[in-house]
């Protein structure tokens, strides 16, 4: 890879995730980066230059990665991500990480406060904010990276917990356990709490669909409905049995 090439003017969390997927992912920590809104077409016909979110081309056999010209395309991030499945476990990381980044570039969303499209706007203000941001950005991504390879044995333990009609029973709460129930038609989960010993959790697949109403057994109910906490596995039983 001989150099990385971006639009120059205000950046987004479309591109510079774009950046930090080729720096982490693909070992491209050291190879320069040139911001510019004209891309000369020797680089678009150079596969070593790979030309992100600029210069309405996508093709992947060129290394060319934008989005811009065609609207059934995602954005960038994604597009680097899908022409190389080999570099990870990408379900995960496109679906809960990619995929909303390339709603909000693309105005399928709006970029509310809080995501990570929102919280990268004010890095634009700063001197260093671009090169702040690809940082940043590398953060997230290796934690997601991180989380992602604990999905197989996340899933090994989900298959073998018990499951009775709508809940399953957890001895520990693994994580990515809900794409699990989903498949399964799992509503709620039934866990140790980490609030206090003994004490065990009732957590909703999806407060939206399933929610936790109120009980007299409850020692903490969150405002949502997601999750209930009671002083012992026996109270949490009771009530789940009953949802």
């Amino acid at each position: 890879m001989k150099k990385i090439i971006v639009h120059n003017g205000m950046f987004h969390a479309d591109d510079v995730m774009a950046i930090a997927i080729l720096r982490q992912i693909f070992g491209a920590t050291e190879v320069p980066i040139m911001r510019t809104n004209e891309v000369a077409q020797e680089d678009l016909n150079d596969p070593d230059v790979f030309v992100v979110d600029v210069g309405r081309q996508y093709v992947p056999s060129l290394n060319n990665y934008d989005h811009h010209q065609d609207d059934s395309l995602p954005s960038a991030c994604m597009l680097v991500m899908l022409a190389h499945p080999d570099a990870g476990d990408y379900p995960y990381i496109i679906h809960n990480l990619l995929s909303p980044i390339s709603n909000c570039d693309k105005g399928i969303n709006s970029p509310r406060a809080g995501t990570l499209n929102s919280v990268l706007r004010p890095f634009n203000a700063i001197p260093d904010g671009f090169t702040r941001a690809i940082h940043l950005c590398e953060e997230i991504l290796d934690v997601y990276r991180i989380n992602s390879s604990t999905i197989p044995e996340s899933e090994r333990i989900w298959d073998a917990a018990e499951k009775r009609g709508k809940f399953a029973i957890l001895n520990e709460l693994i994580f990515g356990w809900r794409p699990f129930a989903m498949r399964d038609g799992i509503q709620y989960i039934l866990c140790p709490s980490m609030r206090g010993k003994g004490q065990w959790n009732i957590v909703s697949r999806d407060s939206h669909l399933f929610t936790i109403p109120p009980d007299e057994k409850q020692l903490f109910l969150h405002s949502s409905g997601f999750i209930a906490s009671y002083e012992n596995y026996e109270d949490a039983l009771s009530v789940i049995e009953n949802l």
